[in-house]
């Protein structure tokens, strides 16, 4: 989700306004894979990611191989590299499958799930080490991919931009979050944080702009 890979990854320009975009959805992954994941999972917690990054090996672009694999990462490090490495196999898979950079890749197709528990992952991952511009970035892909929970999406998103200090884009993202869910408390105290910081932010201003007697 890096700016350096030459805008790989989704944009809202791509995707377009006044129309539907297209779905794409994954291949299904081979059904000896998903049990071999399946029994990996099984395993007792002592073994049981040696086995998930065996059937891994087994077969790199398994996406939701991947996924579980940063899941059961040991740090936040260990997940944001298993997470971003199944993010760009997803998106190999995703053109070979005909997508071209815009349109839905849903979570109720079942196929698409692997790569889009890579994406969020990625994301959650890039935003617990502090690289806040890369998971805003895979915030917003997530929101222009998927629709399975648009309101904790724009409000990670506006949490973000909070941080950035990007008041007005994070107020925007918050209000689409409360559109969505409108009785999500942590949406609705993060708006009147934003409404505070904005008047007190003026009133300072207002003060620095005021003249002596």
């Amino acid at each position: 989700m890096h700016a350096e890979h030459g805008g790989e990854g989704p944009t809202s320009q791509q995707v377009g306004l006044g129309r539907r975009p297209p779905e794409t959805e994954l291949p299904t992954a081979p059904a000896a894979l998903a049990r071999a994941l399946a029994q990996a999972l099984a395993q007792p917690v002592r073994r049981r990611r040696q086995a998930v990054a065996e059937v891994v090996a087994s077969d790199p672009a398994f996406l939701d191989g991947w996924a579980a694999l940063g899941t059961l990462a040991r740090d936040p490090l260990e997940a944001y590299a298993c997470f971003r490495v199944g993010y760009h196999r997803g998106l190999d898979a995703l053109r070979a499958a005909g997508w071209r950079g815009s349109g839905l890749v849903r979570w109720s197709r079942p196929a698409n799930r692997g790569f889009l528990r890579c994406l969020h992952g990625l994301a959650r991952a890039a935003e617990q080490l502090g690289a806040i511009d890369e998971a805003v970035t895979a915030y917003r892909a997530v929101a222009l991919l998927d629709e399975s929970d648009p309101a904790e999406v724009h409000y990670r998103l506006a949490r973000l931009l909070s941080q950035k200090g990007n008041r007005d884009e994070a107020r925007r993202e918050v209000l689409k979050s409360l559109e969505e869910a409108p009785r999500f408390l942590d949406a609705h105290r993060l708006l009147l944080e934003l409404v505070e910081r904005s008047e007190n932010h003026a009133k300072a201003a207002g003060d620095g702009h005021g003249h002596p007697h």
